[in-house]
């Protein structure tokens, strides 16, 4: 593996022209994003010591998302009227993790009528998809499980990643750089703490909202299912976006809870 320099590899607006490049476009849609992926960068530069691997790891992701946010403004620049696509009543699990969400989560989205975020709907969002069941980018999100599991082989135990099944919003949400995953894959403490005091900000769920508006254009259920530890510290961001949204919240002593979180990092 050749040596990378952080400077170049994790250069804000080198990446950002990357992903021009990548992809013909040239729309990343709503600046707020600039503010949070900004400070994230220069913290993962002066921070994070991060290896060789951990630059090219840092990279792809974030020019997957900033590659999707450019596909998701095509998206919307070719069909306006997803904007218009009701969010009505969406069904929120909320909870410290290891407290069961994931089991009720999956039980829930059981019902047929419900619409609940795929994996590879999360990973790769634009264009708006046709069909839940027949898509090329479920090929393309089993080759991403596959190449995340050697990398975290013990993340499973855990946490299983299934291209088809259901998964949490962060997958929607780490599109606006304002997301607590970042601080699970490198030691940022300058991004934490602006992310502290900014986690709740409605902003970031009115481009998450129209996510959801995308992915349910043609692929609609009576409410979505949704489920993330991040709506607990954004709560009230979540509620004044979607103030008709109902709330299950799960909970275990914090006894229990705190040494799992941790062996889960």
């Amino acid at each position: 593996m050749s040596r990378l320099s952080p400077d170049v590899a994790l250069n804000a607006e080198g990446l950002l022209e990357k992903a021009a490049a990548q992809t013909g476009l040239s729309d990343f849609g709503d600046d707020s994003y600039r503010e949070p992926y900004n400070i994230l960068l220069q913290s993962l530069q002066d921070e994070a010591r991060l290896n060789t691997q951990g630059v090219i790891l840092m990279q792809r992701t974030i020019l997957r998302l900033l590659a999707n946010r450019l596909r998701i403004e095509e998206a919307f620049t070719s069909y306006p009227e997803m904007a218009e696509t009701p969010i009505e009543r969406p069904l929120y699990i909320l909870g410290f993790p290891r407290t069961g969400t994931t089991l009720l989560h999956n039980l829930l989205s059981c019902d047929p009528a419900s619409r609940w975020l795929r994996l590879w709907e999360g990973l790769y969002p634009a264009p708006a998809p046709e069909s839940l069941d027949d898509d090329p980018r479920v090929a393309k999100s089993k080759e991403f499980v596959t190449g995340f599991e050697k990398i975290a082989p013990l993340l499973a135990s855990a946490h299983k990643l299934n291209a088809t099944g259901p998964e949490e919003c962060l997958w929607l949400i780490e599109h606006t750089f304002a997301d607590f995953i970042f601080e699970l894959r490198a030691n940022i403490p300058s991004y934490s703490r602006w992310l502290s005091q900014h986690e709740a900000d409605p902003v970031w769920y009115l481009y998450y909202r129209r996510q959801l508006q995308m992915l349910s254009w043609k692929c609609r259920g009576s409410h979505w299912v949704c489920k993330a530890p991040r709506h607990l510290s954004g709560l009230s961001g979540l509620l004044s976006v979607f103030p008709d949204a109902r709330i299950v919240q799960t909970h275990r002593s914090a006894e229990s809870v705190l040494p799992i979180i941790c062996s889960l990092c």
